[in-house]
This record gives structure tokens, sequence and C-alpha cells, in this order.
């Protein structure tokens, strides 16, 4: 998933871009940050940012992404539901059993199992 963000506006210092991406439950699920996890602060001048996010290892459901554009600690703006998508069906497994966000969680993670 790649988001494309161009800004209008006055930015006096270095900022910091932030996206938060929440279920339709409205429970957070991720976050990501340019500075706080990176240490990418972007100068004034910079006009426009892509966010690549992925790869995706969502559980089937619909989810909302809310960007965030911080200075400092001052948050200088907020886009709620920037971005809205859904996963339509999540059969990470090589089975035909879908795994859907409101019964078995919202993230899909690796694992095996080994008779001993």
């Amino acid at each position: 998933l790649s988001l494309k963000i161009d800004f209008n506006g006055n930015i006096s210092s270095r900022f910091s871009l932030e996206f938060y991406i929440y279920n339709d439950q409205g429970i957070l699920v991720f976050v990501g940050g340019s500075g706080p996890h990176h240490g990418l602060y972007f100068d004034p001048v910079v006009s426009s940012v892509r966010i690549d996010i992925g790869p995706l290892a969502l559980t089937s459901g619909k989810y909302s992404i809310k960007l965030s554009v911080v200075e400092g600690h001052d948050r200088l703006d907020v886009w709620d539901d920037a971005q809205c998508f859904s996963i339509v069906e999540c059969l990470p497994f090589e089975t035909s059993w879908d795994i859907p966000s409101h019964r078995e969680g919202v993230c899909v993670i690796e694992n095996r199992f080994h008779i001993l």
C-alpha cells in the first residue's frame, strides 16, 4: 500500500509524518512514524512524500488510515479516514479457510506446527 501526501501551507521547521491504521471497530491496529520509528524528519521545503506500507499481514475486514503531521511536539494537521481499504479475503495458509478480523484478530503471524 502506498500513500502520496502533497503539502500546501507553511511549516516552519522539520516535521515528521505519522499514520495510524484502525479496523472497522475503531481499534488501533498499527502505527508508523517517520520521526519516532525511523529518525527521518522532513525539511520545511518538502512538498510531497510517499509512504509505503506493507506487505500487509491483515485479516479480512475494513480498515482506515489516519495521517498526522507533527512538528516538534505539536500536531499541525490530522486527516481522519485519509484512506479506507478492505482486505476481501485472507487465505495465508494454503487452505480455503478465510481469516476474518472480527473472529480471529487483525493480523496474520507466520506459524508452523511440528510433530516431535
